[in-house]
């Protein structure tokens, strides 16, 4: 990953998408400037749902990821909206608020092209 190395795959990806299906998820990440971080989530799948992005509409499943990255108190929240066959997230947004309020990171990533075999 480009932030650095992890300890285990983060876990946001299901082997079977049911609505309703919850686990949690906790891994180690070796950054680059020699700090590392323990990240916590609790990850549900929440919903079906038709998404429109600028690849296509799509009948997608959306994973909720909400949890801590441990030595910051940092709260994340990421949204994924998958699609079986689909070998690539249709939306990932991600939000990350430091202890102390400020917001890091919000934003939000759609497929913009899908090549179809």
């Amino acid at each position: 990953n480009h932030r650095g190395r992890m300890s285990t795959p983060r876990q946001f990806y299901p082997a079977e998408l049911v609505v309703g299906k919850r686990w949690r998820t906790e891994f180690t990440q070796a950054r680059a400037s020699g700090w590392i971080y323990h990240f916590r989530y609790d990850v549900k799948v929440a919903a079906r749902e038709q998404v429109t992005v600028p690849a296509g509409t799509f009948d997608t499943y959306r994973i909720e990821a909400s949890g801590f990255n441990m030595g910051l108190s940092a709260y994340i929240r990421y949204l994924i909206w998958v699609a079986p066959g689909v070998n690539a997230d249709i939306a990932y947004e991600s939000f990350v608020k430091l202890a102390d309020g400020t917001i890091e990171q919000d934003d939000r990533r759609e497929l913009v092209a899908l090549r179809r075999a």
